[in-house]
């Protein structure tokens, strides 16, 4: 017999049911209320922006940028004021007994011993200063959120220079010791929502239940379905309204959603998404795992821009499913990036990507884990710019 299953919200959902999910939300709208209400035990930290660990006190001093001040916290996990003499603290770093703080002067310095200010290191050209960190060499380096600009100070002369130029919305920053070199991140400006998918969440919050709910409750499944719906659109609007930025765009990471056949996956994810898109816009589906049999079903999502994807997820299908003209997304194999592995197979699989692609727009995309072959992951970039389908660019 054929078990069919509906893709609509339920008209109508029996006592029990009602009873059940009026439970259900309950302690789901408890757990989003704590999250956002939680506060330190001691009300002292407004707007936390860096924490650095000072070993020669064994305690933590966190910069605050609402009233500014630096707070302590001892072995002991109490809080106190440290220092409120400089407003806007961010960035901070510890070189030998001084903390040097970038706040909107510039860059303070302080006396670990007794918080006293020693210095204030005006910086001219600042536009807003965020993040610093040190060589260990005698120098420090703090970015710049304002102009792109990043500055090298002496810690000797209390100096400063333009290092270098040109960053876009450089965050953190952290030198690397072993490399002899500065790593730093940027804020992702693009209006893209980033959020779990919605069998994935439903998963976190009621466990397996969700997968028998599927099929012996249906009318429940989609009721959590669309409160998880409901619930993410309420928060992606209310922080995109804190940070004054406009949603053009959302990531839906569906780990979950191989894990279900093709007809479950069409029925209880499919409509949400949906929902999703025709509000966010744009969507990139994120599912990891072995997709082959939901690419069909994905090819459904109305607003569907890009399908992200790995383990040997079948690049051919979603081409000949999505069109020439439609990005794909895709991961090489975990196993292939693994310590051991010959260079040779790693480049084999890319050969096998890149046919199955037939040229369209494909992004290799993957993580740097510990126990990945370094020189496989350089083979990926290097094969790629002999055949001139990449540019190399410089990286800070």
């Amino acid at each position: 017999m054929t078990k069919h299953f509906s893709s609509k919200s339920p008209k109508s959902i029996s006592s029990q049911n009602k009873h059940n999910i009026t439970t259900l939300f309950f302690f789901l709208f408890l757990f989003l209320f704590l999250l956002t209400k939680t506060t330190f035990a001691q009300d002292i930290l407004d707007e936390p922006e860096s924490v650095v660990y000072d070993s020669q006190n064994n305690r933590y001093l966190v910069s605050n940028v609402g009233h500014g001040k630096i707070v302590e916290i001892d072995s002991a996990g109490n809080y106190s004021v440290w220092n409120e003499d400089q407003a806007s603290i961010r960035g901070l770093v510890i070189v030998e007994d001084k903390l040097y703080a970038a706040c909107d002067a510039g860059v303070a310095v302080f006396d670990l011993t007794t918080a006293q200010r020693l210095a204030l290191i005006v910086i001219a050209e600042n536009g807003f200063l965020n993040d610093i960190t040190t060589d260990g060499a005698g120098y420090v380096y703090v970015n710049d959120n304002g102009n792109g600009n990043m500055y090298k100070i002496d810690v000797q002369t209390l100096t400063y220079w333009i290092f270098t130029q040109g960053l876009v919305q450089s965050n953190g920053i952290l030198f690397d010791e072993v490399n002899n070199r500065l790593l730093t991140n940027s804020w992702d400006e693009s209006g893209r929502a980033t959020i779990h998918g919605i069998i994935t969440t439903s998963m976190k919050l009621t466990g397996d239940m969700i997968m028998t709910l599927m099929i012996t409750d249906p009318d429940l499944a989609h009721a959590i379905h669309q409160w998880i719906v409901d619930a993410y659109l309420i928060l992606i609007g209310h922080f995109a309204g804190l940070a004054n930025m406009q949603i053009t765009s959302v990531h839906v990471g569906e780990c979950a959603g191989t894990m279900i056949s093709s007809e479950l996956y069409e029925a209880f994810v499919i409509p949400y998404i949906n929902q999703l898109g025709d509000q966010l816009g744009e969507v990139r589906l994120h599912s990891c795992g072995l997709s082959d049999h939901l690419v069909s079903p994905a090819s459904q999502i109305s607003n569907l821009r890009i399908f992200d994807t790995g383990s040997e997820t079948s690049v051919e299908k979603i081409r000949q499913v999505m069109g020439k003209d439609f990005e794909i997304n895709v991961a090489p194999p975990v196993k292939l990036l693994q310590e051991g592995v010959p260079e040779s197979a790693i480049l084999e699989w890319l050969d096998k990507t890149l046919e199955e692609n037939q040229g369209g727009p494909l992004l290799i995309v993957y993580h740097l884990e510990p126990d990945y072959e370094t020189d496989n992951c350089f083979a990926l970039h290097k094969e790629l710019e002999k055949r001139e389908l990449i540019t190399p660019g410089r990286v800070y």
